[in-house]
């Protein structure tokens, strides 16, 4: 289970993992395609204009929903207070930046083909700032995505549409005893007596 950062850490190392797998290609297959591999944000690409953007392969997250699947099976694994972990989906543009269609087609193939054959990420892979467990596995798969929901993405976005692969990453398991920055998160609560003693103060 994750902390505060596991949904940027699931990001990141997908991004991390890809430009490692990349560089570690002949130089030959690398070196004319070369690009970067990068996590956009929403405002980031809100501010993005036409030629901004060197070569690179992006990973922008558009949405994020409850892992309804896992949602009803009693957990494999609790928080230190005993509860069960927040399961989530996380849903990610795979967005292709390059002036010529050879680098913009080989990059989409090359990708699609290193996510198949590397479907799962685990610990060697996530990012240690997470707090992931030994056990944790995040499944990455294609999404069905329409054109139709494409197009309404990239129409909310400035710049204009690029070749883009949808994906889900499942499930993502944040813990609901999480500590940030090594400190209890501290809650303050609220009963009805300390509402009326308010008042009655007042």
């Amino acid at each position: 289970m994750a902390n505060i950062s596991g949904i940027h850490s699931v990001g990141s190392s997908i991004a991390t993992f890809l430009d490692r797998a990349f560089r570690a290609l002949p130089p030959e297959v690398r070196e004319p395609h070369a690009c970067r591999f990068h996590v956009f944000s929403s405002n980031e690409l809100a501010r993005l204009q036409e030629g901004d953007v060197e070569t690179t392969v992006g990973l922008y997250l558009y949405r994020v929903t409850w892992n309804e699947h896992r949602r009803n099976r009693p957990p494999s694994k609790r928080s230190a207070g005993g509860r069960p972990p927040i399961l989530l989906d996380l849903h990610y543009l795979v967005t292709f930046w390059a002036d010529s269609p050879l680098t913009e087609h080989v990059l989409a193939a090359w990708v699609v083909h290193t996510l198949e054959t590397h479907p799962v990420l685990d610990t060697s892979i996530l990012s240690p700032e997470a707090g992931w467990n030994t056990g944790d596995l995040l499944q990455v798969a294609p999404e069905d995505l329409s054109a139709e929901d494409m197009m309404r993405i990239w129409d909310a976005l400035a710049p204009s549409y690029r070749l883009s692969l949808a994906y889900v990453v499942r499930p993502v398991p944040l813990d609901v005893d999480m500590e940030a920055a090594g400190r209890p998160v501290a809650a303050v609560a609220f009963g009805l007596g300390d509402k009326e003693a308010s008042r009655a103060d007042g």
